[in-house]
């Protein structure tokens, strides 16, 4: 069993807007708390609460994996705001109850995270902290710390609560003595007054610990009712012991070489081993005697981002299988020990099934074409409804491409569009191309073309260059433009015209069905609403939604807008509107009060048919067949969806695909049952994490590769090592005169060696293939080897890998 510890805290929803929307080495996958079953010897469970994850849009889903932390889906019914702490139950394994508190107020599961529950004290209320008392199955107490600096109480589970006195403000932890309710004792940390101490539960305080330093965790001894140890951590002062059941304390800080502490846990096995560890800001610290003094473990395989100064956020321990399980919450990423430390697994929490963006072919009754982008693979392809898929990333910059676009002409133009960190790309058919939009590079996060756009070539691109490191402003007819917000061609992408709205960082944009006549279009933003143009982009007015939430993540035009002035917008956290008159007045759909609309999608048949799908972060795809007065749920098993694309001929075929978590799914009968397409994802050589290098390599710049490089492997014993977890592995690499061998191994099982020599220089070249696997974390060696004429040489590409049963 695992003592869970308060984690990192800090003002959340302001530190998240520092959070990057950037390149391959940027932390789009930035997690905030860990934490583990008390039976997780047996039912392996892990949950993970993401910071803004900001693959596409920024969101803040909690992760739950019930293998151990192999692998991992989205809980549903819980809020787009960032947690603060989550509470498993000690009982857990006969009541399945857990608490996450956080900036949406408090949560309940009594079935173990398939359904969530808000409670008080006040519903909604933003929370610091929540604590369960260690007789929790029998007193059913709990604590709750609210950001307003309120201490409330509850008997009952949360169902009720009473207001507890607390002695200062700017409270930050509250834990509960492991002898209550003997002792009746809590300890309750505070930012800037030290930590205090009650042993009538809150009645009257002691302090314990004078104000040194942020208390932001506190951690009891597995066996405090013999030994009375308490470890308390501190933003700035380090760790502080006490042996006394926290009568005194004192710093113990010996081997510690930052002082700047976000969590403690201690071993599953510290009645043997007293072990504990400590995460600060810059690195994971094991104690082996108690706390009396420190080492520091090992580094994650990652660049540390600078957009931070608090990497290592959040710790939770398990034991099952008689290993000891360490997970990590940081910034950049989550990650798992097995060795004390010693060593750090990416736990890979986006992987590239995750499609950033999907478009369908206006003819895919003919084509069976559908687009995507995922994150790290680059442009995904099918051209036969989902059967199968290939990369298409010939000239491609960037292996993590955002918005893309799809001619409607597509059929006889071949032409796609995508954007990423250097800029955006166009497509023909075979390769990619650079687009140059105003002499300076621009992340295009959506990308819209006209419905005409066979005969007017127009598009408009909206753009989010938050830390991204492009310029801020461009030069247009000699004049300096923001280099953000919302542009247009009318050229196919040729040349570029800064419109009207420069500046705010956009989230969507959608056109009218009728866009060559009546000249409107509608942009959203994740940070200033919503804005509407009648005239091509050169003026805007904005409209508000909903005031309380300035967050636009999504609008789309109804199909028949010229005649009905239909609009759907999801707001960040606030639920999801129809307007009827064109934006003048908003109403809520009635069930999405709750609800964060990632994308929406209307029947080309509207008129007719009414029917609206709006893939949501709490309840998967979601359905209204009465224009949006009512939602019912659909067959789609998952909770979170990105993407929602409805068949041109949906009157006719009822075909509809989803982007999930999981992959991308299909339905053929209007969203009542579902397949899983079981799309490839590719782990480009630049991921960090899962792939490690050593030995002697180079980057090699290769027009014809994947993402136009390859790593270049050029002496034996050189090798790259990839985790991954899926059903089927593929090693994409490059054959040619000269080359040696690869020796592949497989789990630490040799799967022997292939030879990558041949008469002629082939690029993106399956290799070696490996299918039928278990679902469960894989680890691929290819170790570059002499061929029996002694040359050397392996250049590594890609791994493609896929899902498989793992997505169900």
């Amino acid at each position: 069993m695992s003592l869970r510890t308060t984690p990192f805290r800090n003002c959340l929803l302001l530190a998240s807007l520092t959070i990057p929307f950037a390149g391959a080495h940027q932390p789009h996958d930035s997690m905030l708390l860990v934490a583990t079953s008390p039976n997780f010897i047996s039912d392996k469970t892990v949950l993970m609460a993401a910071d803004y994850l900001s693959v596409s849009i920024g969101v803040y889903p909690v992760f739950r994996s019930t293998d151990g932390g192999i692998t991992y889906s989205i809980m549903r019914d819980l809020p787009n705001l960032a947690a603060t702490e989550i509470a498993f139950s000690p009982a857990y394994a006969a009541d399945r109850t857990i608490y996450i508190s956080g900036r949406g107020g408090l949560f309940r599961t009594t079935d173990g995270g398939d359904s969530w529950t808000l409670l008080g004290p006040v519903p909604g209320t933003p929370m610091n902290d929540v604590a369960l008392s260690p007789s929790f199955a029998s007193d059913n107490t709990m604590l709750a710390i609210t950001i307003s600096n309120q201490v409330w109480k509850s008997t009952d589970r949360g169902d009720t609560w009473t207001q507890v006195g607390a002695p200062v403000a700017s409270l930050t932890v509250v834990r509960f003595n492991p002898a209550y309710p003997t002792q009746r004792g809590i300890l309750l940390g505070t930012a800037n007054a030290g930590l205090y101490r009650s042993t009538n539960l809150g009645a009257t305080w002691t302090q314990a610990l004078p104000g040194i330093a942020k208390v932001t965790s506190i951690a009891y001894s597995p066996q405090y009712v013999t030994d009375g140890v308490i470890w308390v951590g501190t933003f700035g002062g380090g760790v502080y012991l006490s042996t006394n059941n926290g009568a005194s304390f004192a710093a113990s800080n010996t081997g510690i070489t930052n002082l700047s502490v976000n969590s403690i846990v201690t071993s599953p096995t510290y009645s043997s081993d007293t072990t504990l560890f400590i995460a600060t800001t810059t690195g994971v610290f094991r104690s082996s005697n108690s706390g009396s003094s420190w080492a520091a473990g090992a580094a994650v395989n990652r660049v540390l981002s600078t957009q931070t100064t608090s990497h290592y956020r959040s710790l939770a321990m398990g034991r099952t299988g008689g290993v000891n399980y360490l997970f990590l919450a940081m910034f950049e990423g989550g990650w798992l020990s097995t060795n004390r430390a010693n060593s750090w697994i990416d736990i890979d929490m986006i992987p590239s099934f995750l499609i950033r963006k999907l478009n369908i072919s206006s003819t895919y009754a003919a084509d069976g074409t559908l687009y995507a982008t995922d994150y790290g693979g680059g442009a995904l392809w099918t051209f036969d409804r989902g059967s199968s898929w290939t990369y298409k990333n010939v000239g491609l910059t960037n292996a993590f491409p955002d918005g893309n676009g799809i001619s409607p002409n597509y059929a006889v133009d071949h032409t796609a569009f995508l954007g990423n960190v250097t800029g955006m790309q166009i497509f023909n058919g075979v390769s990619w191309g650079p687009i140059v939009n105003l002499g300076a590079a621009t992340y295009a996060r959506v990308i819209s073309p006209s419905s005409n756009f066979a005969n007017d070539h127009f598009l408009f691109i909206g753009t989010d260059n938050i830390d991204t490191g492009n310029p801020v402003t461009v030069v247009y007819n000699g004049q300096p433009v923001p280099n953000q917000g919302v542009f247009s061609s009318s050229d196919a992408g040729a040349t570029w015209a800064p419109t009207g709205l420069g500046g705010p960082r956009i989230s969507s944009i959608s056109l009218s069905p009728n866009y060559s006549a009546d000249h409107t279009v509608f942009a959203s933003s994740p940070a200033s609403g919503l804005f509407k143009s009648t005239d091509s982009g050169q003026t805007w007015s904005s409209i508000t939604v909903v005031p309380a939430d300035n967050v636009i993540l999504e609008v789309d035009v109804s199909p028949t807008y010229p005649i009905d002035s239909t609009l759907i917008a999801a707001t960040s956290h606030s639920g999801i509107f129809k307007s009827q008159d064109a934006g003048l007045t908003w109403t809520l759909i009635p069930g999405s009060d709750l609800l964060t609309g990632l994308n929406m999608a209307m029947s080309p048949a509207f008129a007719t048919d009414h029917t609206i799908f709006i893939g949501t972060m709490q309840q998967g795809l979601l359905k209204s067949i009465d224009g949006g007065n009512t939602l019912q749920a659909t067959g789609l098993p998952n909770a979170f969806v990105m993407n929602v694309v409805v068949s041109p001929a949906y009157a006719t075929d009822r075909t509809l695909y989803v982007t999930t978590y999981q992959g991308i799914y299909k339905s053929t009968d209007a969203g009542s049952t579902w397949t899983f397409t079981n799309n490839l994802a590719r782990m480009e050589q630049d991921r960090q994490g899962n792939v490690r290098n050593t030995g002697t390599f180079s980057v090699l710049p290769a027009p014809l590769a994947s993402t136009s490089k390859v790593n270049n492997f050029t002496s034996a014993g050189a090798a790259t090592t990839v985790t991954f977890t899926g059903s089927s592995v593929t090693f994409i690499g490059a054959t040619g005169p000269g080359m040696g061998l690869a020796a592949i191994t497989l789990d630490g099982v040799s799967q022997g060696t292939v030879d990558l020599s041949s008469p002629t220089q082939q690029w993106q070249v399956p290799v070696w293939q490996k299918t039928g696997l278990a679902c469960t974390l894989h680890t691929l060696t290819l170790t570059a080897a002499a061929a029996p004429s002694g040359n050397v040489g392996m250049m590594v590409d890609a791994i493609d890998y896929t899902r498989g049963a793992c997505a169900h």
